[in-house]
C-alpha cells in the first residue's frame, strides 16, 4: 500500500530536505502516528502533488 504522509505543497519542503530528513520524519510519524504496526519498505521524495498509482 502507498501513503502519502505529505506533499511539498502542504509543507512547504525542499527535494533536500526530503532527502535529508526524510527517514527521520517517517520514523516519527510511523512512532506516533496511527500506523505504529505498519512496517516501513520503502520511500521516496517527489516533486509537487503525487498521486499513488492505484489512486490515478
Amino acid at each position: 500500500m502507498e501513503k502519502v504522509v505529505t506533499t511539498s505543497e502542504q509543507s512547504g519542503i525542499t527535494m533536500t530536505a526530503c532527502q535529508v530528513n526524510g527517514q527521520i520524519g517517517i520514523a516519527d510519524w510511523l512512532a506516533n502516528g496511527p500506523y505504529h504496526e505498519w512496517t516501513l519498505q520503502r520511500y521516496k521524495c517527489v516533486m509537487g502533488n503525487y498521486v499513488p498509482r492505484k489512486e490515478a
